[in-house]
């Protein structure tokens, strides 16, 4: 077992109290709304294979990252998951399909969005700066989701621009940070947030190679596989896209593989470096093994966050 998966798998009971909050949660919704709540949740446990999923760890990533409180975040556990979980479940939903014929996933996991919204406003004392930064990353994670949506449904080619998976990611947790900071009494600014981009980014770099088969897959063009194929196409050879050896060999030769290593531990390195990084948190051993494994190939697909 790697370092960081080590690390994670101390998170064993708290991934387990979140999806109990969770699943509770759900047991008053009308069974229209709870059904497919339930199977997608799921699905995506299945999906995950043992790992941890971003909304379940992001908590305690975030509190050893802006040295707050250890339980800072337990008022809200179960809003947050709603958010986290509804933002996936349509990222799902647009996924490795014609989205339009996917309306059911879709609405509910919108309705879900509305209902982890209002539960962090009647959990926690959201008001003046912090409620307008609150409400900003809502909006902008929702946003997110339609963008998403717009452009799976438009993009038809891989040499087509890049789809930006960051955007929802980056204010699901500036929006979770928000709420953390807020519990534990400290102030909240747009700049103290900005480090957050520098955590989602390296780790959707990882994340992007760890699943470089499902979104190739799913047509989820990252810039891996974006530059990956660009490099392909260039040549006069035929490349076959099931064919795993051939991917990997893509891959490496294009030097992207390298490049989305290099970008994702400097993006990392600024968050370890941070001055207010709780000395021995989950946020500073996690960072520590993912930089000093400087992750091969291997390390990054037995580790990391299902993110």
């Amino acid at each position: 077992m790697s370092a960081s998966a080590a690390v994670l798998q101390e998170l064993t009971a708290a991934v387990t109290d979140c999806r109990d909050a969770f699943r509770g949660g759900l047991k008053g919704l009308d069974p229209v709304v709870r059904d497919p709540v339930e199977r997608g949740f799921q699905a995506r446990i299945d999906r995950a294979l043992g790992k941890p999923m971003l909304g379940e760890v992001a908590p305690h990533l975030l509190t050893g990252m802006f040295n707050a409180r250890e339980d800072s975040f337990l008022g809200f556990v179960g809003p947050w998951m709603d958010i986290y979980t509804a933002t996936v479940l349509a990222d799902d939903g647009i996924d490795g399909q014609n989205p339009a014929t996917n309306a059911e996933v879709l609405v509910t996991s919108m309705l879900l969005l509305q209902r982890g919204q209002s539960g962090i406003y009647r959990a926690m004392p959201v008001s003046g700066n912090a409620s307008l930064l609150f409400d900003g990353f809502f909006a902008e994670a929702a946003q997110a989701v339609l963008v998403e949506f717009q452009r799976r449904a438009r993009v038809t080619s891989y040499t087509e621009k890049d789809i930006d998976h960051l955007g929802r990611k980056v204010a699901l947790l500036k929006l979770c940070a928000t709420c953390i900071l807020i519990a534990d009494g400290q102030e909240v600014s747009g700049e103290l947030l900005v480090p957050i981009e520098w955590l989602a980014t390296g780790m959707q770099l990882l994340d992007d190679i760890t699943d470089w088969e499902e979104d190739l897959s799913a047509g989820n063009f990252t810039p891996l596989l974006s530059q990956t194929i660009r490099f392909v196409e260039a040549r006069p050879v035929a490349w076959d896209h099931q064919d795993h050896l051939q991917g990997i060999a893509a891959i490496v030769l294009s030097g992207s593989l390298e490049q989305c290593i290099e970008r994702a531990i400097a993006q990392l390195q600024k968050v370890a470096a941070l001055p207010n990084l709780k000395h021995g948190s989950i946020a500073e051993r996690l960072l520590d093994a993912i930089i000093r494994e400087n992750p091969y190939w291997g390390s990054i697909t037995q580790a990391g966050l299902f993110f």
